[in-house]
């Protein structure tokens, strides 16, 4: 009887190793690649450009600038919003009297990045923290 919930446990646990593994090893290779490719990004679109005729190189690595500039600005926006979230968050949280006010803005940090769930998923993380830890916010 013992010897079959050992067996199941270890198994259990072994899948969940494995599964972490697995996690661990596609993260290591999104960055490499995310490396390889802001390092060659260049070459690697001056050989898709080549490889085109050449009448449309043109239209091509313009459609390619005005892409760069979107990102560039879109990734600065995201960026200040975040900043300013969280300064509010600071402030917010400051003004209640949450204990470690910084730190829980900070931790909702990176939320800010994830479309429309990253932010109600971090205030239900910190609405439990305030739960757990039994803050009482007007009493």
């Amino acid at each position: 009887m013992h010897g079959k919930d050992m067996l199941e446990t270890l198994t259990d646990l072994s899948m969940k190793l494995l599964s972490a593994a697995g996690s661990i090893v596609l993260l290591l290779i999104v960055l490499l690649l995310s490396y390889l490719l802001l390092r060659n990004g260049p070459d690697l679109l001056e050989g898709i450009v080549c490889a085109l005729p050449p009448a449309s190189r043109p239209k091509f690595q313009e459609i390619l600038r005005d892409e760069h500039d979107f990102l560039k600005h879109w990734a600065r926006s995201v960026v200040l919003c975040a900043i300013i979230t969280d300064a509010i968050y600071v402030i917010a949280f400051s003004l209640l009297r949450v204990p470690y006010s910084v730190l829980l803005a900070l931790m909702m940090f990176p939320f800010e990045f994830i479309p429309l769930v990253g932010p109600p998923l971090a205030f239900l993380i910190v609405l439990i923290i305030a739960a757990v830890t039994d803050f009482h916010a007007f009493g």
